[in-house]
């Protein structure tokens, strides 16, 4: 997820600045289902690109044991969820051969998503909870769905279908370290009669009352992509675009029928939600001392940089080193994904035994840390080539 703060005073700025963020999606959509995207390199090796098409339109449809991945990349819409309620909304005129709606159609019809909520209408607890249950709870509570009405059916198809979901949440961020559990479970206001999350799409793209915003994606399919993909999307659009609005353009409510089973789901999901609401605690701590800039200057290796600190710290807590996490492409393969190097090795120890060492000059631990830098470098580079077979040896 990627987090950012767009600045706004009223209800119409948000609507303006989440419906210009739409819109640059799906016009990037285009491009990627056209093809006309720059090869990615690395150095002088073209980079596997395959990922990009599996960005929208993805969804983890549960089936017993084992998931299904399906995709409907050509769908014409997306999904919007808002107080706890779930709407399709199209961003194409089939009237008009398929035209991308304008950002001042998108404008219009997420207006009618926000003006249609009311107290009245936020009684029933969101189906969507459903979806927060482990893999095979909730393929069980799928089926009961589509037993207890042929709408369930049918809306159940919209949501599966859609390129992402569009969630705009009431909340407001206020503690940083809230914001992990905000993606993670939504609103949680009024016993998550307000939930706005459906798991299981590929993509999610959130909206708080306070404009701070994030893309979700799923991991099954995709890798660190992303944040290439979000730098196109900063170019700003200043004002609504002149496009008349075609009137035959609506948003549609996604509508359900429960039977007494679905709600007693329903009821277990919020006792479970709950349980794992307080089970987790997140705490952010802030270095300021200096950052990569400073590092940069130096000329050391910044992702070696912060593996050695990662070491270093580890090993004061705990007298030993450890694995940690770490990514390599494998991107100059064919469909390549990823790959983890052994992030230990004989010089990082070297040099994390160094600091403990007080006789030892600046100069001395310096060398030691260009040494362990280098080597750690070399590994990431022979393991991008796939030589170390690590996720391999621990699927076998």
């Amino acid at each position: 997820a990627l987090r950012s703060k767009i600045n706004w005073s009223n209800t119409r700025e948000m609507l303006l600045a989440i419906s210009q963020h739409v819109f640059k999606v799906v016009r990037m959509l285009e491009v990627i289902r056209e093809d006309r995207l720059p090869q990615e390199m690395l150095g002088n090796v073209p980079q596997s690109m395959s990922q990009y098409k599996r960005l929208v339109g993805g969804y983890r449809l549960p089936k017993p044991k084992i998931d299904t991945q399906t995709f409907s990349p050509d769908s014409k819409h997306i999904v919007v969820l808002h107080a706890g309620r779930i709407y399709k909304m199209p961003v194409y005129s089939p009237a008009d051969g398929d035209r991308c709606l304008s950002v001042g159609e998108m404008y219009q019809l997420l207006s009618q998503v926000v003006s249609s909520v009311s107290e009245e209408t936020q009684g029933n607890l969101p189906v969507s909870l459903l979806t927060a249950l482990d893999r095979d709870s909730w393929y069980s509570a799928r089926e009961q769905l589509i037993e207890d009405s042929p709408v369930n059916a049918d809306s159940l198809r919209e949501i599966e279908t859609s390129l992402f979901g569009l969630c705009i949440d009431e909340s407001i961020i206020v503690d940083e370290n809230e914001t992990p559990k905000l993606l993670r479970f939504g609103d949680v206001r009024d016993n998550y009669r307000c939930f706005n999350r459906w798991y299981g799409l590929g993509m999610h793209i959130l909206f708080t009352k306070n404009g701070f915003y994030s893309h979700i994606t799923d991991h099954t399919v995709l890798d660190g992509i992303v944040p290439y993909f979000i730098e196109t999307l900063y170019d700003p659009i200043s004002k609504l675009d002149p496009t008349r609005f075609d009137s035959r353009l609506n948003v549609q409510l996604i509508e359900w029928r429960l039977s007494e089973k679905t709600h007693i789901h329903l009821d277990s999901t919020v006792t479970k939600m709950n349980h794992w609401y307080r089970d987790l605690d997140v705490f952010s701590f802030y270095f300021e001392d200096f950052g990569k800039s400073l590092i940069d200057k130096h000329r050391v290796y910044f992702h070696g940089f912060v593996q050695l600190a990662i070491q270093l710290a580890y090993c004061r807590l705990h007298n030993q080193l450890t694995a940690s996490y770490q990514t390599v492409s494998l991107k100059s393969y064919r469909e390549g994904r990823l790959e983890h190097p052994i992030t230990v090795n004989e010089e990082i120890e070297t040099f994390v035994e160094s600091m403990t060492i007080r006789s030892l000059s600046d100069r001395e631990r310096w060398k030691l840390m260009s040494r362990a830098i280098h080597t750690y470098r070399q590994l990431l580079s022979v393991t991008s080539r796939d030589h170390v077979f690590v996720k391999h040896i621990q699927a076998l």
